[in-house]
């Protein structure tokens, strides 16, 4: 006879098994960040240094020449397996994506009832920036994913034991090896530990003496938490895998260079964009629906965060308050890495709305699972119209490395040119990737101040050899170059998107 808990999950493995027949991609798009992370996974499996990045590190200003090796990590077995195959990774992506399913709906069920929590992780992963989010090699979904098992975990252990303390470190460790922005939780276990001890000070004021070591437990707590965490990072990324930089100097450096009070106002206002964007799919079908539920969302999950905070400030608050704190001084006005940056807390934005949406009182409480039910359709309704588009051109081939241009390129760099060569290419590091060649670029925001005679000087030194146009892709640095040297420069071979120019001494 099977459970009633166990036929929940068997119901809810059935609602998110269609996950792996939507946007299970064989191509990725023009985005470089996924080879660097295919990359590291590749060094890692070939027992290459992490310090051999894919592309030529000539501007300190631009990022660490790396990326922190967490991600790489979860890649590599299936890089082992399969080599750098893209169908393969798409569907670990959705693999994780599922299993974050799950830990959504033990998340929302210890404060919900079943059908709710059932609705809240629908409502999350069928959402089609989750969908698009989960066709690309990147760090969004695995992050959101230990994000949660690290809160969940936390939950359940038995906060007595240091030697919980040490595995929740192990966890904030790893977290903080896929996404730098991991040091949020960290920060947030630490303060809800001193919370802890606040509380414990106003509870056992006038208590006997032998009392007092219990307040000294909170800052060992603490202590060996903050060092199990930093240590399992350091032993990853700094002695193990030996990561130039240890990987963080990817977004610090940012932080050092563009703070400012008043990007924090910019941000609030920008992120508050993206919040409401994130409901919005469908729009153009269904205009009034989206524009109602980010509204309603919006001052639910506000009114629910209050009352919340009103009655006990504990972990989740503590994260996402310490989480947006950072990305509000993050200097950032793309609208997709907004989204990307906000994607790991939006459970909590549902969770926060259904607690506001509890404060509202019904008299026809036998009506309520009904009135769940469809409020949950409501949110749901638009997506599908998105759901069918993307279903629709999924098994086209994106603008990128997997174009029948694209292949033919990298494959007439592979036979052709030197393996010791280096090119310039607007996304160096995806033709590092596919053809084993050093790359550099040509044009990147920290270069944007660089004058042709500066770039010239700095193709010199890095010895470049060749320069690859795709007519796709805007290199305003390789333009500017060849415009201003025509005689440096030689056509040596094209397609219909592509052209290899080599460089004369």
């Amino acid at each position: 006879m099977i459970s009633k808990n166990l036929r929940l999950y068997i119901f809810l493995f059935v609602l998110c098994l269609p996950l792996f027949f939507i946007n299970i991609r064989n191509s990725h798009d023009w985005g470089d960040d996924f080879a660097q992370y295919i990359y590291q996974a590749k060094n890692i499996v070939q027992g290459v240094p992490q310090s051999e990045p894919c592309y030529i590190f000539d501007n300190p200003n631009f990022s660490s020449p790396t990326n922190s090796i967490g991600f790489p990590l979860i890649l590599a077995p299936v890089y082992y397996l399969f080599g750098n195959n893209i169908i393969a990774f798409s569907i670990l992506i959705t693999g994780i994506l599922f299993c974050l399913c799950f830990a959504l709906f033990i998340f929302f069920r210890k404060h919900f009832t079943n059908l709710i929590s059932v609705l809240l992780v629908l409502i999350f992963v069928y959402n089609p920036y989750t969908l698009n989010f989960k066709m690309e090699i990147m760090t969004d979904i695995p992050f959101a994913f230990l994000l949660l098992i690290t809160i969940l975990t936390y939950r359940r252990i038995n906060k007595e034991k240091i030697i919980n303390y040490i595995l929740i470190g192990i966890l904030a460790g790893f977290l903080i090896s896929i996404r730098s922005i991991g040091i949020s939780v960290i920060t947030a276990i630490s303060l809800d530990r001193f919370i802890s001890y606040l509380r414990l000070i106003r509870e056992k004021s006038g208590a006997q003496y032998k009392a007092r070591k219990e307040f000294v437990k909170p800052f060992i707590q603490i202590f060996i938490f903050l060092i199990s965490s930093s240590c399992f990072f350091l032993l990853l990324n700094v002695v193990i895998f030996k990561v130039p930089g240890g990987g963080i100097l990817r977004y610090s450096h940012d932080f050092m260079l563009r703070n400012s009070g008043r990007m924090f106002l910019e941000n609030i206002l920008f992120y508050l964009t993206c919040f409401q964007n994130y409901f919005m799919s469908g729009i153009n079908s269904i205009p009034l629906i989206p524009h109602i539920t980010q509204f309603l969302i919006l001052s639910l999950m506000l009114v629910g965060f209050i009352k919340k905070c009103m009655k006990k400030v504990e972990l989740t608050e503590l994260v996402l308050l310490c989480y947006l704190s950072i990305i509000f001084i993050y200097p950032n006005k793309t609208l997709i890495v907004g989204m990307r940056l906000l994607f790991p807390v939006f459970p909590f934005f549902l969770y926060y709305a259904v607690l506001g949406l509890q404060l509202i009182k019904l008299k026809l409480k036998i009506y309520k699972n009904i009135i769940s039910f469809l409020l949950g359709l409501f949110v749901l309704l638009p997506y599908s119209l998105s759901i069918l588009n993307i279903m629709k051109h999924q098994h086209e081939t994106l603008h990128g490395p997997q174009e029948p241009e694209s292949t033919e390129a990298f494959n007439y760099i592979k036979n052709n040119t030197p393996s010791n060569a280096i090119f310039v290419f607007f996304r160096a590091r995806t033709i590092a990737l596919y053809t084993g060649r050093k790359a550099t670029y040509s044009w990147y925001w920290t270069y944007e101040h660089e004058n042709e005679e500066q770039l010239d000087e700095r193709f010199k030194t890095t010895g470049v050899n060749y320069i690859l146009i795709n007519s796709d892709l805007e290199d305003i640095g390789s333009e500017r170059y060849m415009k201003k040297y025509p005689d440096k420069v030689q056509l040596i071979w094209q397609n219909a998107k592509f052209k290899l120019f080599s460089l004369k001494s």
